[in-house]
């Protein structure tokens, strides 16, 4: 396959226009506006709690665990508040609808529905391979290269934006070693409705200073797209991280899709602003007498944009394992 057949292919799957595997064709923002967590593999949170429904394509787990379901409940017809296509156990689920493709039992509490053996409209690659290729497209697009960041109160910025769907989307590259030499840094958008940080991490990532600037939720991204395991204390920002085991002692504050979350601290639900944005700024362009499609829709739609500025091929995933189960079906 050439590399424009592999864009188009890669845009059809972005846009949620190409069915995987029978699948119903959920789009990235879709995914990620409507679940607090999705897993590869399994999602365990310690003692403290999730607030937006989740998603585990193994098992999941976690003491006095609350799916608080008023934070925002899916849309998705057939999911319930706590998902797990294996078992689930050690759960308070706080009132709310827990679905185990194995067995969910072994200490649930709280729970206004329990399903055991259940079968999901969907399989879980209908969840992961868009936010796979979410991640590897982020990981081609060029941006502002940051090599090093001062100790203190450190600001990470786009110098540039590129326009995807009317909307000005900045992109950092940075690598694990240079964002952790900052003890603490926030983001300042430049302009950008959207900031994506992609760090370079092979390995191990850990960052134990301070990334406390609340705002920063709704417009940014990060995309370890290499790491194998990410440990976070407070973290303010949506990540993709599809090789790594995600964990952190305080609070993410944002969408978290990895191959694994095993966490003491707290998952909030905080969806991107990007996706109202991307919306006002499309349809303003097209001119009012174009019906405003759908916010969810329209996100992955703009996405296609993306594939203008990838000037090479997407890496395979490192992990083989994830990549053969998870690859697009064409």
């Amino acid at each position: 396959m050439n590399l424009l057949a592999a864009r188009a292919v890669l845009a059809a799957v972005l846009a949620g226009t190409v069915p995987m595997a029978g699948a119903a064709p959920f789009t990235a923002a879709q995914i990620m506006s409507n679940f607090n967590a999705v897993t590869i593999g399994n999602l365990s949170v310690g003692n403290s709690e999730t607030q937006g429904p989740v998603v585990a394509g193994g098992n999941l787990s976690g003491a006095q665990v609350n799916i608080n379901g008023s934070a925002l409940a899916p849309v998705f017809a057939g999911y319930g508040d706590a998902n797990a296509y294996g078992n689930v156990s050690l759960l308070n689920a706080n009132r709310q609808t827990v679905y185990a493709g194995g067995t969910a039992g072994g200490g649930l509490s709280g729970v206004a529905l329990a399903v055991s053996g259940y079968t999901f409209p969907d399989p879980v690659s209908a969840l992961v391979q868009p936010l796979l290729s979410l991640s590897s497209a982020f990981q081609g697009m060029a941006g502002t290269t940051v090599t090093s960041l001062p100790m203190n109160n450190a600001i990470l910025s786009p110098n540039t934006t590129v326009a995807i769907g009317g909307v000005n989307v900045g992109v950092i590259n940075i690598t694990g070693a240079a964002l952790d030499g900052a003890s603490s840094f926030s983001i300042n958008p430049n302009g950008a409705a959207l900031v994506v940080v992609n760090v370079d991490a092979s390995g191990n990532f850990a960052y134990g200073g301070n990334f406390n600037q609340s705002a920063a939720t709704g417009y940014t991204l990060f995309n370890f797209y290499n790491a194998l395991n990410v440990s976070l204390g407070s973290w303010n920002a949506s990540i993709l991280a599809p090789q790594a085991t995600v964990s952190d002692t305080t609070a993410i504050n944002g969408f978290v899709f990895a191959d694994a979350i095993s966490t003491s601290g707290e998952l909030h639900m905080a969806p991107l602003n990007a996706v109202p944005n991307l919306v006002s700024a499309s349809t303003s362009a097209q001119g009012a007498s174009v019906p405003e499609p759908d916010s969810l829709d329209l996100f992955g739609i703009s996405l296609i944009g993306l594939l203008g500025v990838v000037s090479r091929r997407f890496p395979a995933m490192r992990r083989d394992r994830v990549w053969r189960r998870f690859r697009p079906q064409v």
